[in-house]
């Protein structure tokens, strides 16, 4: 088997298997309503992204381990809560589940990520941490019937249906060095390695 030129890497938290369940049922309740063509995150790829690194070497993937073993934190409990979109205006191209608790300290977590990393040639996010699980993306179609059609899909009424579901607080203990393989049907995550918490 041919060793692979790159491996396309981000550092995330994965979600507990309650949370698995939600979205699946989030997603069978509102599918249906929808005329767009979405595309709705798998339940088993659920995460909260900390730092996105793009194709790294196979030659580099002992260093990025090395240093992620660096980073301390102690652990600290996450809830998800609320629902927004991209852009905030209009007919949206993300939806996606905010945090209701816990959303300061997974932002200092992703700060601590991202200079931990900034030595080995990953440059520093350049804009705010924004902390959320990407729920759907929608697709652009370019068939001026079916985008007539799909400017009646319900939104408002879709995001603040989400917005009450109750999610469960979890503890945040490890974080995770992801692998994504892009497919036809979409992006597969493997987790690499489990970054456990300190006792800061």
């Amino acid at each position: 088997m041919v060793a692979p030129d790159s491996f396309r890497l981000f550092v995330g938290v994965a979600l507990p298997a309650l949370y698995q369940d939600g979205l699946a049922k989030v997603s069978s309740t509102w599918s249906p309503r929808l005329k767009s063509k979405v595309t709705w995150t798998r339940p088993a790829n659920a995460h909260l992204t900390l730092k996105f690194l793009g194709n790294v070497a196979p030659s580099a993937l002992d260093d990025v381990k090395h240093a992620l073993t660096g980073v301390e934190f102690a652990p600290f409990v996450l809830q998800a809560g609320g629902c927004g979109a991209f852009p905030a205006k209009g007919r949206p191209a993300v939806l996606w589940l905010g945090l209701e608790r816990g959303a300061e300290k997974l932002a200092k977590l992703a700060a601590s990520v991202d200079q931990t990393l900034k030595p080995l040639g990953f440059a520093p996010e350049g804009k705010p941490f924004h902390p959320h699980l990407t729920l759907l993306r929608v697709r652009l179609d370019k068939k001026a019937s079916q985008t007539r059609e799909a400017r009646s899909d319900p939104w408002p009424e879709m995001m603040e249906g989400i917005a009450r579901e109750r999610w469960e607080a979890f503890a945040l203990e490890r974080f995770t060095l992801f692998r994504s393989v892009l497919g036809p049907d979409g992006p597969r995550y493997t987790a690499l390695v489990d970054f456990g918490a300190t006792s800061l």
